[in-house]
């Protein structure tokens, strides 16, 4: 038998410690930091998820608060319009505020179907034409604004007629015609 030296010998110690080491390197270690990498990337994808999903369910939290506030402007909006079919007890209304301020009124009254209006509401839009005083007919239109629902004017024509003079020739009071467009919401 040949005694091997132990230079010899350290060195396929030192080889087979080394062939050791790249096989547990191979085929332990190398694996594992794969499945850690693996296993990171994961995590940050589910947290992507997870963010995603919290901003998305916080969002449909803002729009549900948002809707809820719209109904309620919504629900105010409603009792800012007239009844569809109430133009009789408007045109009424209108009339009595002539009597009440001695005007002489004319009035038209047409309504829009919310399929023909650009709002997509309904409305009616009632033409004045109004003679009276001055002072009446800013009586009558303030006490047609202070109505519970939204009277829209866009233009007021305003026109003398003729004036009332006292017994010394003064001007005391001005005959004057009045027209105008008023558009009432209709639900």
């Amino acid at each position: 038998m040949k005694i091997v030296s132990l230079q010899k010998k350290l060195r396929v110690i030192i080889v087979l410690l080394f062939i050791l080491l790249v096989g547990v390197v191979s085929f332990i270690i190398y694996p594992t930091i794969r499945d850690i990498l693996a296993l990171e990337q994961e995590i940050h994808d589910t947290e992507l998820f997870l963010e995603s999903q919290y901003q998305r369910s916080l969002q449909i939290s803002r729009q549900t608060i948002d809707t809820d506030e719209i109904a309620s402007s919504t629900a105010d909006l409603i009792t800012l319009t007239v009844p569809v079919g109430s133009e009789l007890e408007i045109i009424k209304k209108f009339e009595s505020f002539a009597s009440t301020y001695t005007i002489e009124q004319n009035l038209n009254v047409s309504y829009t179907d919310p399929s023909q209006s650009e709002l997509s509401i309904g409305y009616y839009t009632f033409t004045f034409l109004n003679h009276g005083l001055f002072e009446d007919h800013i009586s009558y239109l303030h006490a047609l604004l202070s109505e519970p629902y939204v009277v829209h004017i866009d233009t007021i024509d305003m026109t003398r007629r003729n004036t009332l003079t006292d017994r010394v020739g003064q001007d005391v009071q001005s005959q004057v015609t009045l027209r105008f467009s008023a558009i009432l919401y209709a639900k």
